[in-house]
């Protein structure tokens, strides 16, 4: 006997027998609807057309209307159109009528699926154990899994009618079927579903035990806590374990393979090589070569899967909200366990604003485990590193992008959050080491000095690696105080320890750290390279003799060598200069070379300047391969520091190669390099350079040119004299040094357009006057506006009309009335010119006017 039979409930054929012959038997018409739309609404339904017919169904399901219920079972049992019985179901849901739940399980039994679908949506809020049962054999019995899967959403939907019935049907199913369950409860969980939710969490498979994490979240019952904190604990259920180790035993698929090969390439990148095509190819040469690399996959797929599961179950733990929710995810930021203290800080680090101060408790709770508040710390760090990313260029980069923490607003005091601030501040003088290590160490990492005392008291307490911590951050702090405590850490204690002592010094810069530094650059090993280094941050002048002597005692290209030449440099050892000389004289390997160059440069000695520069343009064999990174990155910067003719004479020499053995790089960044010398004889050079008719007018315009506008009013005199100077080109294609020497002065204007104005008041070549006349038109300014206007009345016709092209071509305030009044002139090609350029600003937004031809100077 069926179960429906069990309950009472007749069988749905038994109840379809007597719809229909209730419907075929004589029997009085029903009473029409007293509402007049809705009696409308009734007569369309039963004899319009297909449109009219759903358009009825749907309204009566807006308006209810209780003598419409026979008719809408009528067209849902019998409308030939699916469309309309659909419709008409959904409007019997709507109403509260005897006939409507009899006629809905018997159409859940209806040939058509979407009819069946449609009823399974509305059957669930019917809410009577009848339903229940009808969906029930939807579940058992229906083929189709749309159909299942809506029956089942239904029932979760029920309340307290069918969860008996889903907790002993998920008990009995298979992963499968209780996967589907979970998936359907979890849309909208209900309380009364707790219970099998709560069951769920001890599944063997992880996206049972992750749906009803969420779920339970989403109700709120914190009986699921010490589950889920069991769950974050040990997040693999035995079907997951089977998974993965059934996947070990079976050969890679072609997408395992596509995979190795992501895994490979990012091996690459992380150690710096380039990708190559075909790289991998030898994962396909036999069935067991990407073995290694397949269980290395499986390992990682692993591990990621049961992070995922971790992390749903921390989070549904925050979702909570509930003080020992809250509690134990505090406890699991402190685990051991690295992936269990990973879960708790991904969840803690999506806290909302409101939820914030949770962790600033935290971090302030003495009585919490040290790992925890530094964590919480860390996440505060974070949020307060995404507020100022959010806001623009920020002052750390460290954790907001591994826990993508939410912006938090706040009042900023110097890029922190002032609550952030303080409690920073506070763990100063907290009696946990480690919490007060964290917290100095952040401080330094920000420059901020008030870290400063603290990071030396662990200096002289703590063990080996707090004090390493510790003298890294004083380093970067730069905490001058430091440096007796550090000076003592030097001297003793394992090598890694002094090391970096001795390192924190040269970064501190504190000449009293020098004496204490000279005897170990005396010493062969592993502390004598790092004490050289820091001699020669401190830049003092008592290591220079002592750091001159190690330099003539040592073989070219010996460990410490070019770290010794550097630091001469930095120290100015002025009598190092003859044997850095010596070592650039000599052509030796192109590092010697640089290093030697770099030091001289540093030391500012004259006497430099000109072996300097006949290595850098002899440029022999043995020097050719290292040549351009010598005088791009080192010689260069040496003779712009030495300065003087014979410097800037071998910057412009440099600039002027050409030719298959040189690198334009290097030219072009020693013709930046005479823009940056202050004085006038550099750009002398650099306009030569803009007369060189050898020199390519790329280099002219994207270097030459940029370096004359930096040298400013210093190259206006030698810019004045190529103006006037340079011939007149007979090639109209040419590039003419005198046009770009006006245009120049133009743009550093002051002096530079004086210069301009005042050759149109000399008796000048022709040639000339139209390089004026081309860099007044590249000047705004009004008195360069004016001398055009002038030059418009020029005896010379072709003059004329080079200074209205010049002022069309511009747009600077004023060149309209004079080019109103050009357009009127007696000569018709100032005429037309004048037109042209106020046709030419009138539709400067649209496609350029082109220009008249032969007009141009």
């Amino acid at each position: 006997m069926s179960a429906a039979r069990r309950i009472g409930i007749p069988s749905a054929s038994v109840l379809a027998a007597v719809l229909l012959g209730a419907a075929c038997a004589p029997a009085p018409e029903p009473p029409a609807p007293a509402d007049a739309a809705a009696a409308s609404h009734v007569v369309m339904l039963r004899d319009g057309d297909f449109p009219e017919r759903e358009a009825a169904a749907l309204a009566l399901a807006r308006d209810p209307d209780p003598a419409a219920v026979p008719a809408l079972a009528q067209a849902a049992r019998t409308d030939h159109q699916s469309r309309v019985r659909i419709a008409a179901v959904r409007a019997l849901a709507a109403h509260d009528h005897p006939l409507v739940e009899p006629t809905l399980i018997a159409l859940a039994e209806d040939r058509h699926e979407q009819v069946r679908l449609a009823v399974c949506q509305v059957l669930g809020a019917q809410g009577s154990p009848e339903a229940a049962q009808a969906l029930v054999r939807r579940l058992d019995d229906d083929r189709s899994p749309s159909v299942r899967f809506s029956a089942l959403a239904a029932l979760g939907g029920m309340g307290e009618v069918a969860a008996p019935i889903l907790r002993d049907r998920f008990e009995a199913a298979d992963p499968a079927g209780q996967r589907m369950i979970l998936r359907a409860l979890a849309r909208e969980p209900r309380p009364e579903h707790a219970d099998l939710f709560l069951a769920a969490l001890g599944a063997d498979h992880g996206e049972a035990r992750s749906t009803a994490a969420e779920a339970l979240a989403r109700i709120g019952d914190t009986r699921a806590i010490p589950r889920l904190a069991a769950l974050i604990r040990e997040p693999m259920g035995d079907a997951d374990t089977a998974t993965f180790d059934q996947r070990l035993e079976q050969r890679p698929t072609s997408r395992d393979l596509q995979d190795i090969e992501k895994l490979l390439d990012e091996d690459l990148r992380r150690r710096g090589a380039g990708g190559r095509p075909n790289q991998h190819g030898w994962l396909y040469r036999s069935p067991d070569a990407p073995l290694q690399q397949f269980r290395r996959l499986v390992g990682i797929q692993r591990g990621e899967f049961a992070q995922a599961t971790r992390e749903a179950a921390a989070l549904a733990l925050l979702r909570l909200d509930a003080p020992e929710a809250m509690d134990t995810l505090a406890d699991l930021l402190a685990d051991e366990d690295r992936d269990v203290a990973a879960a708790a800080r991904h969840a803690f680090g999506r806290l909302d604003d409101d939820q914030v101060d949770r962790l600033h408790r935290l971090v302030r709770d003495a009585g919490s485990p040290a790992s925890a508040r530094i964590r919480a710390l860390d996440l505060l760090i974070a949020r307060a590193e995404a507020r100022e990313q959010a806001a623009g260029p920020g002052w750390g980069q460290t954790l907001a992008a591994a826990l993508g923490a939410a912006v938090e607003t706040h009042d900023r005091q110097d890029g922190l959050p002032a609550r952030l601030r303080d409690d920073l501040a506070a763990l100063l003088d907290d009696r946990d080491a480690a919490v007060r290590l964290h917290a100095a160490n952040l401080l330094a990492a920000r420059g901020d000095p008030e870290a400063g005392p603290a990071l030396t008291r662990f200096l002289r307490d703590g063990d080996e690696a707090t004090r390493i911590r510790a003298i890294d951050a004083v380093g970067a702090l730069r905490h001058a105080p430091a440096v007796p405590a550090l000076i003592e850490l030097a001297g003793r204690g394992a090598t890694n320890q002094r090391r970096r002592a001795i390192q924190a010094l040269g970064t501190i810069g504190d000449p009293a750290a020098v004496d204490a530094l000279l005897p170990l650059i005396r010493e062969e090993g592993d502390l004598r390279v790092p004490a050289i280094q820091a001699l020669g941050q401190i830049g003092h002048e008592r290591a220079a003799g002592p750091l001159l002597d190690l330099f003539t005692s040592l073989e070219p290209r010996a460990s410490p060598y070019h770290d010794t030449m550097r630091a001469l440099g930095q120290v100015g050892a002025r009598d190092a200069v003859p044997a850095l000389i010596g070592v650039v004289n000599a052509y030796g390997h192109f590092v010697d070379v640089r290093e030697a160059i770099s030091a001289l440069g540093l030391i500012g000695d004259s006497a430099a300047v000109g072996p300097i520069s006949e290595a850098l343009l002899k440029r022999p064999l043995r020097l050719r391969h290292g040549a351009d990174q010598v005088a791009d990155a080192h010689g260069i910067p040496a003779l712009v520091r030495l300065g003087g003719p014979r410097a800037i004479d071998t910057l412009r020499r440099m600039g002027a190669r050409r030719g298959p053995e040189y690198s334009p790089s290097t030219a072009i960044a020693a013709i930046r390099a005479l823009g940056g010398i202050e004085d006038r004889r550099a750009a002398e050079a650099l306009v030569s350079l803009l007369a060189d008719p050898e020199i390519d007018i790329s280099v002219k315009e994207t270097a030459v040119a940029p370096a004359l506008m930096q040298s400013g009013d210093r190259a206006v005199g030698s810019l004045r004299r190529l103006l006037r100077d340079a011939p007149a080109l007979d090639d109209e294609g040419a590039s003419d040094p005198g046009v770009h020497a006006a245009e120049l002065l133009a743009y550093i204007g002051g002096e530079g357009l004086a210069a301009l104005l005042a050759e149109t008041g000399r008796d000048i070549p022709r040639h000339v006057l139209g390089r004026v006349i081309e860099g007044l038109g590249r000047s705004d300014e009004p008195e360069a506006v004016a001398a055009l206007g002038r030059l418009i009345g020029h005896d010379d016709a072709e003059v004329r009309q080079w200074a209205v092209v010049a002022l069309g071509r511009g747009g600077a305030p004023g060149s309209e009335a004079l080019l109103r009044e050009a357009s009127k002139s007696d000569d018709a090609d100032v005429r037309t010119w004048a037109e042209w350029g106020l046709e030419r600003r009138t539709d400067r937004a649209q496609a350029p006017v082109p220009e008249p031809q032969e007009a141009t100077p």
